[in-house]
């Protein structure tokens, strides 16, 4: 069942961070990705464990991010920079994921 919400999470992070109401012209807003991902995936009376695993995987996905782009990137950049990803990915796998 964890297992499952970390995917869950994983999808609010992918739909979150490819809003680009989500985004100033430096980066992601991080309290609107937040916002977006806490409402698609958490119930409204979470208990607090679940809310900790929420915020641990939430951290972690921000990190990431900012690992990948230490630098300010634009919507338009990092959607173009997406696009190449993607498209690399089905060269090599035959697919989307």
């Amino acid at each position: 069942m964890a297992y499952m919400f970390e995917m869950e999470v994983v999808k609010a992070w992918n739909t979150a961070i490819a809003r680009e109401e989500n985004w100033k012209p430096t980066g992601p807003r991080w309290t609107f990705v937040d916002s977006d991902m806490y409402m698609d995936v958490m119930p409204l009376n979470a208990p607090q464990h679940r809310i900790d695993v929420f915020y641990r995987l939430f951290n972690d996905l921000a990190d990431s991010f900012k690992r990948s782009y230490p630098n300010d990137i634009s919507f338009a950049e990092w959607t173009a920079d997406r696009a190449k990803i993607d498209a690399e990915y089905r060269e090599l796998f035959g697919m989307e994921y």
